[in-house]
């Protein structure tokens, strides 16, 4: 799990060791906060929860300098998504959750996720970087 929690706080980040100490934070926070646990919900669930909020919170962006080719292009632009456009397309397109999963993620409505994906892909695509 913990290759698919970094990869995560990393595009939500923009920064390696911020990344690896947001993940290491909410590990730890989801362990001190066991007894709490409702387990009916998935742990990878639990810590990609804390690991959004956490990055929201800070909002840290960086950029990368001067992009050479369609990568890291395609990565500047997913950087100036607002955050909750961002979680919302990473989560269903790189880590492959279900709407309805990243629903549950992000505690909000399937039809919520999938109008975020929607505006995420659309703004990507018309080259701006937040919704008019």
């Amino acid at each position: 799990m913990l290759p698919r929690l970094r990869r995560f706080a990393r595009q939500l980040s923009h920064d390696r060791s911020d990344a690896d100490n947001v993940v290491a934070q909410a590990c730890l926070g989801s362990l001190h906060d066991l007894d709490d646990w409702d387990t009916d919900t998935p742990l990878d669930r639990r810590i990609f929860c804390k690991i959004r909020k956490s990055c929201e919170t800070k909002h840290h962006r960086q950029t990368l300098q001067q992009p050479t080719h369609a990568a890291q292009q395609l990565q500047n632009k997913v950087n100036s998504l607002p955050p909750d456009l961002a979680s919302a397309l990473l989560v269903v397109t790189v880590e492959g959750y279900s709407y309805a999963e990243a629903a549950a993620l992000f505690e909000i409505p399937k039809h919520a996720v999938m109008d975020r994906v929607f505006q995420a892909r659309k703004l990507l695509f018309s080259g701006q970087s937040h919704v008019t």
